[in-house]
């Protein structure tokens, strides 16, 4: 059987979650084995074996010797893995440096852009990134805006290696089961006051949530504190400076809002339990080509504030209806609004439906699968 490795750039839950969908479906596991290489875990092996106590510490001359040591390190380490499919997820600009690595190797490359890898990246970044690009075989998006935006950066000429493929989310079926009494013991459990409107901002602890804005545009807009109790989540994300970032985003709440941090590791069964308990949710980060917690929210029939420069045209364009802030500093502004006239139970139903048509894994991974095969998808 051919192996389809999935490179990550580093652990996520979506990929996690793709490798268990496509063992699960008949048409992948009967003519594919499943494999994967983690790029974060590769290189600290690396540079303990060569004992580097940084890469980003490391001079232009050195760096360019990791990248020719480390395209060794990976063909002694993965050639039995010759001839068979790769599939980069995360477009980093450190797979270009193992292109000798990765044209040695596979037969068949699919990169997948997840979003900030193509919105958030500079031009030298993107120009670099056309040495990957080039040699892909498939070039795997998200959205249509996404697909519309790549051309803008990218140029037409890779119009035929695109597709457009979602990753699915395991949590949507959960939702639908979920037991009210689980939901109480959950808001017991953290203290969460759902008499109020239980407002959650933001998914993670990255500064591209940007809660500093939103934390003010509270307090400028004069969100009354009676009616909101607010949810940070603060358990993934990279953030050097978490603690010093939290310090500032209470500094702005302490006196004005009763609000609580979730800095605990949530099991998948909690992380429901979230969903179910929240009755708004800000989703305001710089970019974004969809997030996996919008995506729960809106099928539990949530409201959500989100950022009108933000790429979900495709999604309004099928009657899905978010309130959208022009900028993190209008937020304040929205929430009054929404506090003052919320969204009927009919809106409601139908962002549930539009989210469960177009995330569950038993349709979206047939797509994957698809892009593993010599044909077109």
């Amino acid at each position: 059987m051919k192996k389809v490795v999935q490179f990550i750039a580093s652990s996520s839950i979506y990929n996690d979650h793709l490798q268990e969908e496509l063992m699960k479906c008949s048409s992948f596991s009967e003519r594919y084995e499943n494999f994967c290489i983690n790029l974060d875990e590769e290189m600290k092996k690396y540079e303990k074996l060569k004992g580097i106590s940084s890469y980003s510490g490391l001079g232009k001359a050195s760096k360019a010797l990791y990248w020719a040591g480390m395209n060794r390190f990976l063909k002694k380490e993965y050639g039995t893995l010759k001839g068979s499919i790769v599939n980069i997820q995360y477009v980093s600009v450190f797979f270009v440096m193992l292109l000798p690595f990765l044209n040695a190797t596979f037969s068949r490359i699919v990169i997948s852009f997840w979003g900030s890898d193509i919105l958030r990246q500079n031009r030298i970044i993107l120009k670099i990134l056309t040495l990957l690009i080039s040699r892909a075989d498939v070039i795997t998006l998200q959205t249509p805006e996404l697909v519309k935006i790549f051309g803008n950066k990218m140029g037409r000429k890779y119009d035929s290696k695109i597709r457009i493929v979602r990753f699915g989310n395991p949590f949507l079926d959960d939702i639908d089961s979920m037991d009210d009494a689980v939901v109480s013991r959950f808001t017991e459990k953290y203290g969460i006051d759902t008499n109020r409107t239980v407002v959650v901002a933001g998914y993670n602890r990255t500064r591209g949530q940007q809660h500093l804005a939103v934390a003010k545009s509270l307090k400028q807009y004069n969100v009354d504190r009676i009616r909101i109790f607010i949810v940070i989540p603060w358990t993934s994300g990279p953030c050097d400076d978490a603690d010093a970032y939290r310090k500032e985003i209470e500094d702005i709440l302490k006196d004005d809002y009763d609000y609580l941090f979730i800095t605990e590791y949530l099991s998948d069964e909690e992380l429901v339990a979230l969903r179910k308990a929240t009755d708004v949710l800000i989703q305001v980060q710089i970019t974004d080509s969809m997030s996996a917690s919008m995506e729960e929210s809106l099928y539990a029939k949530k409201e959500v504030i989100t950022g009108e420069w933000l790429p979900y045209k495709d999604l309004y364009d099928l009657g899905l209806t978010m309130r959208k802030a022009p900028s993190a500093d209008a937020v304040g502004k929205v929430l009054n609004e929404l506090l003052a006239s919320p969204m009927d139970k009919e809106a409601l139903e139908l962002n549930s439906k539009i989210i469960g048509s177009r995330y569950r894994w038993k349709d979206t991974v047939y797509d994957w699968v698809a892009c593993y095969q010599d044909e077109e998808c």
